[in-house]
């Protein structure tokens, strides 16, 4: 035998040494003499102390002397927790098959697999791995997310009320072109001086205005202005002039609301009128109409030209339905005597405040009382008044043009007599507010707040210069807001229902105020409507 010592090739020093067989040739023998034992894929077992040769495949026998069991890769599956208990829990690897039979026997061969399956007894539930556990969630964890969440919710409502508070709003009920504005929040409080505000003393020409005159008696045609400044006669018109945008008509720089009259809705405001005064005993029950400014200042030689009802006829009808003991006040005729004048607004669907007192006179006579002139008055102007018809058409170009070229102008009439008014919100929260509030930093299409500070479902007027207990409820929609602030020179006690929102009993209301008078003031185009008509009857029917 050949020295075993390497033996270096001079010619290529990195050659392998001679005496070192390269792979795949035939394996040096051990010292023992004997050949090692080589797998098939190559690998030697390792040797064990005693010189014998392991067994490769077969596995060593569990202390109870049976195989243990073998997976479908070969390697043996850890012992079950209970051996006792034909379940499915491992420690570690979960068998991929599993029948009652192959786990009696241990044996995981295909065959006995086939056989189990065959036989009904093989269990089809499969594992991969390791069964995991639902991950729980930390109570402080828990916590800690809720209060997070509370406080992202008060941050958001806190911006929330923010900016509803930053922003006035209104609402325009399209249906009945009804001004709604936000009745959330009570308005924004101004100072009362403002050197924005006009007062001016309503003059009648030929009176005697030196302090102390006697200048009690009725307002006439013949003794007030013909014409107040801003009036919108239109006279010279023409058919061509006349545009109809978003269901309004528009007339230079008017918008008049369409009116049509609905008998059968008409009927059902005047059956809740009569049932009222009905539930009313001992009360003085008045009811009046009021028609719309497409029924009095829209030019008359026009009025074929569109599509509306004839107002007169319309106030006149439901003056008919109206039952004893309600007294039915027809005021068009006051109304349409002054057509000329500055009673109802050109970008808004109201009546001016100046409209709101020829009614007043008329009504208040057929209640028993003496109008006060309206020479007695002091006027507070509030310009740059852009209302609902103003923001329903504002989108279109034409529109806008026409109605924005000349704004409306807010007027107050103030008596001077002193007076103290709570309104009362939807939130049953009430707070002291001027009865003729200074809106000369309001927006421009909420200075019709101007009167009793908008839309509410209760207001309580008081005028602190009478004690004589008189009380009086008007139950009324935006339109008797510019009305109620005459009532308080008549009566020591003005409550003031706005029926949309009043959720209370009218027959407790006038129990517990002990009112002997009670009014209701609805424009026309109300009387159409059959949801607010149903408003109106839930409230005066309680």
């Amino acid at each position: 035998m050949e020295d075993d010592k390497d033996i270096i090739n001079p010619d290529n020093p990195r050659k392998p040494p001679e005496n070192k067989r390269p792979q795949g040739s035939r394996p040096a023998v051990r010292p023992d003499g004997k050949r090692p034992v080589v797998r098939p894929e190559g690998r030697r077992p390792a040797e064990r102390p005693d010189g014998v040769r392991p067994e490769s495949r077969r596995p060593v026998d569990r202390a109870d002397g049976r195989r243990p069991v073998r997976s479908s890769t070969g390697r043996p599956v850890r012992e079950r927790i209970d051996s006792d208990t034909y379940g499915d829990r491992y420690s570690r690897r979960e068998r991929e098959y599993t029948g009652r039979e192959v786990y009696e026997r241990g044996d995981r061969s295909p065959s006995a697999r086939r056989q189990a399956q065959a036989s009904g007894d093989y269990m089809s539930r499969s594992y991969s791995g390791r069964r995991k556990k639902k991950a729980k969630m930390r109570p402080q964890v828990k916590i800690a997310l809720v209060i997070l969440a509370i406080t992202l919710v008060t941050i958001v409502g806190l911006l929330v009320i923010t900016f509803n508070g930053s922003k006035k709003k209104e609402n325009h009920t399209k249906n009945n072109q009804i001004y709604v504005p936000d009745i959330s929040d009570p308005p924004t409080k101004v100072a009362e001086a403002s050197p924005v505000v006009t007062e001016t003393p309503v003059t009648t020409p030929g009176a005697d205005t030196t302090p102390g005159a006697d200048v009690t008696g009725e307002i006439t045609p013949e003794t007030t202005p013909a014409v107040t400044p801003g009036a919108a006669p239109y006279s010279d018109a023409t058919k061509d002039e006349i545009q109809y945008i978003k269901g309004l008509y528009l007339l230079r720089d008017a918008a008049y609301e369409p009116y049509t009259y609905v008998d059968a809705t008409a009927k059902l405001y005047a059956d809740a009128v009569n049932a009222a005064a009905a539930n009313l005993s001992g009360v003085k029950v008045y009811c009046s109409a009021i028609p719309l400014s497409s029924g009095i200042t829209f030019p008359e030689h026009l009025r074929s030209e569109i599509n509306s009802t004839d107002q007169k006829v319309a106030c006149e009808k439901i003056g008919e339905k109206i039952s004893s003991p309600v007294t039915y006040i027809n005021i068009f005729n006051a109304l349409n005597d002054h057509r000329n004048e500055y009673i109802y607004y050109r970008t808004d669907h109201h009546w001016t405040g100046r409209g709101a007192y020829y009614a007043y006179a008329e009504i208040i006579k057929a209640m028993g009382k003496t109008p006060k002139p309206i020479t007695m008055y002091t006027i507070r102007s509030y310009e740059g008044f852009y209302g609902s018809f103003y923001n329903d058409t504002k989108s279109d170009t034409k529109a806008e043009a026409m109605l924005s070229s000349n704004p409306d102008t807010v007027e107050a009439y103030v008596s001077g007599v002193s007076t103290k008014m709570e309104i009362t919100d939807t939130k049953d929260s009430t707070f002291a507010w001027p009865m003729l509030n200074n809106v000369s930093d309001y927006g421009k299409t909420l200075k019709y707040c101007c009167y009793i500070g908008g839309d509410y479902p209760y207001t309580k007027i008081e005028n602190k210069d009478l004690k004589d207990g008189s009380a009086v409820i008007l139950v009324k929609e935006s339109f008797g807001n510019a009305f109620a602030p005459f009532l308080a020179d008549h009566y020591q006690y003005v409550y003031v229902v706005d029926y949309r929102y009043y959720k209370k009993s009218l027959s407790a209301l006038v129990r517990e105020t002990k009112a002997k008078d009670v009014l209701f003031l609805n424009n026309l185009s109300m009387t159409r409507n059959k949801n607010l008509v149903a408003k109106f009857t839930a409230c005066v029917k309680s």
